[in-house]
């Protein structure tokens, strides 16, 4: 099947003479206003690879059909070809601002037209496989090479790398719809290519969803003003929206370092981000690095810690004047190896990985069978305190799983305390209260 080339002019010689020219190769579309030829545009965008525009025209002239072509995210990146009789240069300057990709003379030549529109649309092909087609921006495999050549390129010159994306992006797709977000990422975009785009060996690009990348020589006035101009940038976008941005800085510090792991590094620091109400920027520091491979090697172990019992109950005694008894459970991580584990190191870990409420389930039971074993020997037991997790109190199946439990050992739920800790309370009053 043959492309589509849109011809918009108010002319029907210079339409049919380029329609004769162009039309062995290519399909071809008319239009004798800028409007109607908007309208076919947006209904044939998918067939339509290249677009042929006079500009002077009644109604609706060239300039006004490419500045309303620039704004629909649609039909935006499909190349146009001026034909124009003007050797004016402000024309010429006013139409490649407004993003024409090359100009035909009116003085209609076959063969130029035919290497004009076969290259342009070359060049678009090319330009699609490297640019985004939303933003424009650099693809992630454009931009990786594009960054890993200014390094190897300039060795003696220090960069850094920014990874910026929206905190809670999905958030505004599911609330206000794609169209929202994706006008937001073309904002956010503009915004990044008007504060780098004159910097010298400065590189950015789209790497994936809302996330973007910048690379550019270090300079630490320019990252300063950067995020500040962000931050008041896009105080300015839409009052409905309250956005806040996750900021990872990595100063790269070995130019042949594989720009994979520049972007890993940049991620780590953005996650220190996450959730944070007043950080939105973080830099990747070796302690970080050590930090995250801590919190690894906890998730890796849990699942096998949890099935061969080495996660341990004690019983924190109270004491009286005439005798002390067990009050409070607490849970520690005794490795086979005898090696402790501080429940400052794996608590957090388990808490925003959700594994928290399995290590919750299991002290709850080993307690209810403490209970039971009382019981069963004395006629009576004390009163026994469990932690319960802020994350559980957002578990659906918090309550069954403590009553199938008192159930399952036959006990007297008076036996069992529940205790809720300080950051419960401050991660969520209202929920607590409900």
């Amino acid at each position: 099947m043959k492309n589509a080339i849109l011809i918009v002019d108010d002319s029907r010689l210079n339409r049919e003479t380029l329609a004769d020219i162009l039309k062995d190769k290519y399909n071809i579309i008319e239009a004798e206003d800028g409007r109607s030829g908007l309208e076919v545009l947006e209904k044939r965008k998918d067939d339509i690879v290249l677009v042929i525009l006079d500009i002077v025209m009644p109604g609706m002239d060239g300039f006004a059909f490419m500045e309303e072509a620039r704004t629909r995210e649609s039909i935006r990146n499909i190349p146009i070809v001026v034909a124009t009789t003007e050797n004016d240069y402000q024309t010429e300057k006013r139409c490649l601002e407004l993003g024409v990709w090359d100009f035909i003379p009116k003085v209609f030549q076959p063969e130029i037209i035919r290497f004009r529109v076969l290259n342009t649309i070359k060049r678009s092909m090319a330009h699609s496989l490297e640019h985004d087609g939303l933003t424009g921006l650099y693809t992630i495999q454009k931009f990786s090479q594009c960054v890993k050549r200014n390094l190897e390129n300039n060795q003696d010159t220090k960069f850094t790398f920014i990874r910026l994306d929206i905190e809670r992006f999905k958030m505004i797709n599911n609330f206000y719809g794609v169209e929202a977000g994706d006008r937001l990422l073309v904002y956010i975009s503009g915004l990044i290519e008007t504060y780098w785009q004159d910097v010298e060996n400065c590189v950015f690009g789209r790497i994936d969803g809302d996330v973007f990348g910048i690379c550019f020589p270090k300079d630490e006035k320019k990252l300063n003003g950067f995020i500040l101009y962000i931050k008041r940038e896009l105080k300015k976008y839409k009052a409905a929206y309250y956005l806040e941005t996750a900021m990872g800085i990595y100063d790269i510090l070995d130019n042949n370092l594989d720009v994979r792991n520049i972007i890993a590094r940049a991620t780590l620091a953005a996650k220190q981000c996450k959730g944070q109400y007043m950080i939105h920027e973080a830099r990747y520091t070796e302690e970080l690095r050590a930090k995250i491979i801590r919190e690894q090697n906890i998730i890796n172990e849990m699942e096998h810690a949890l099935e061969t019992g080495e996660f341990v109950v004690y019983f924190q005694p109270k004491y009286e004047l005439d005798h002390c008894r067990p009050s409070e459970a607490l849970v520690r991580w005794k490795k086979a190896d005898g090696t402790i584990v501080s429940p400052g190191d794996f608590i957090p870990v388990f808490e925003s990985n959700g594994f928290i409420i399995r290590l919750d389930y299991y002290v709850w039971d080993q307690v209810c069978r403490f209970i039971k074993n009382n019981l069963a020997h004395r006629g009576d037991s004390e009163v026994i305190s469990v932690n319960v997790s802020r994350v559980n109190l957002y578990n659906p199946n918090f309550l069954e799983s403590l009553v199938n439990l008192v159930e399952k050992y036959k006990i007297p739920p008076k036996y069992l305390n529940l205790e809720l800790t300080e950051s419960a309370f401050s991660d969520d009053a209202r929920m607590i209260q409900n």
